[in-house]
């Protein structure tokens, strides 16, 4: 009897064992089914219900060809040519008189005096023209009396050519001290007049705006030393760097629009006119000048400035903008595989009536559907599951 007892208990127990064993496999498949019912999002692609894509009011398309405006995008500076820029200087030494109250950026005119500059040698100067010209005015008229004297047998031939070797020394003596007297600025007429001067004046040589001042009163100038450097703004250009893989479709006179930091709303125009011959190895760049018109007055040189140099239209494959979704790495779009959306990256060209230039096109497949509306949706639907 003990024994049919302690058997029953048995089964009881195997009974108890089985059932609990069976929930917990039962349990443990519905935690298996069910984490198996959503796909996790990944970094790059995202599932939406139906419902989510059409509350979206997301569209799809393909990639389209445009024929667009070639717009190559550069920057670069503003400066001023070689030619619009002049150093002043003195052809001798001296010590400064008198100088201008300038500074850098003040405009002067051409002929106006800046500073004045005085050595005892500009009296020497004078005083060898003055002396050179009297004895010319002699020899002068004793050549020509020789001359007749000579026609009529009344003087030797070696006096004539005496006379005539000395007249043209002294012409040659003249002819330099008058130069001598037009590089330092001092006029010959005034020094008849007014008498000799210890002082030269120092001129503009153009209209143009004072970029350099090396000098005060009282300092000596070496012949050559630079006093005043003066810029003329007029001849201010663009100096652009252009990419490697733009040169094809840049040429001269292509127009250029530009911006500066100063004033970033204005728009600005130039005109190419020059393009380098020489690859920056380090950027792959090459070096494009334009010529700005007009020039405005808050230009100066240094100026940054970003450009657009438009040169004909090509044919590019092409995206409506609002299929472009910007993230922190760059631009990209998101193809679609039924309900599931897919990010790739997208080198963005060309922007124009509301298209922009997929540079990368070649490479995606003619078949991939692309959003064309709504990508911003999908971006921020994609970040919010990621975090």
């Amino acid at each position: 009897m003990e024994m049919e007892n302690k058997m029953i208990m048995k089964k009881i127990l195997y009974g108890i064992l089985f059932v609990i064993l069976f929930f917990t496999a039962c349990k443990q498949k519905t935690m298996v089914e069910d984490t198996s019912v959503q796909e996790p999002a990944t970094i790059d692609t995202i599932t939406f219900t139906k419902a989510q894509i059409d509350m979206a009011g997301i569209t799809t398309g393909t990639f389209s060809g445009k024929e667009m405006s070639n717009v190559i995008h550069c920057n670069g500076i503003i400066e001023v040519p070689l030619s619009g820029t002049v150093t002043i200087s003195t052809v001798t030494g001296g010590i400064i008189k008198h100088i201008r109250e300038l500074y850098p950026g003040s405009y002067v005119k051409k002929g106006e005096v800046l500073a004045s500059i005085e050595n005892p040698e500009f009296i020497n100067m004078q005083r060898d023209y003055l002396e050179s010209k009297g004895q010319y005015e002699y020899l002068s008229v004793e050549y020509k009396r020789q001359q007749e004297l000579s026609k009529e047998n009344a003087a030797s031939q070696k006096s004539l050519q005496q006379v005539k070797s000395e007249y043209e020394m002294v012409n040659a003596r003249l002819m330099a001290a008058k130069a001598q007297l037009s590089m330092l600025g001092i006029n010959k007429d005034d020094i008849e007049k007014n008498g000799m001067q210890s002082t030269v004046s120092i001129i503009a040589p153009m209209n143009g705006y004072i970029s350099g001042i090396a000098a005060n009163a009282g300092k000596y100038i070496v012949a050559g030393e630079p006093i005043f450097n003066i810029t003329d703004k007029s001849q201010m250009r663009l100096a652009l760097n252009l990419y490697e893989r733009d040169l094809a479709y840049v040429d001269i006179g292509n127009e250029v629009l530009f911006k500066t930091v100063a004033s970033s709303t204005e728009e600005n125009k130039a005109k190419v006119t020059y393009i380098s011959e020489v690859i920056d190895r380090e950027k792959r760049s090459i070096e494009l000048t334009a010529m700005i018109i007009p020039v405005m007055d808050y230009f100066r040189p240094g100026m940054y400035v970003t450009a657009q140099v438009h040169s004909g239209s090509r044919q590019v494959m092409a995206l409506p903008e609002t299929a472009i979704a910007q993230y922190d790495n760059g631009n990209s779009i998101f193809i679609s595989k039924g309900n599931l959306f897919e990010r790739k990256d997208v080198e963005l060209g060309i922007t124009q009536d509301g298209f922009v230039e997929i540079v990368n096109a070649a490479e995606f497949s003619e078949n991939d559907i692309i959003v064309t509306k709504g990508a911003y949706y999908i971006d921020t639907e994609l970040l919010k599951r990621l975090e």
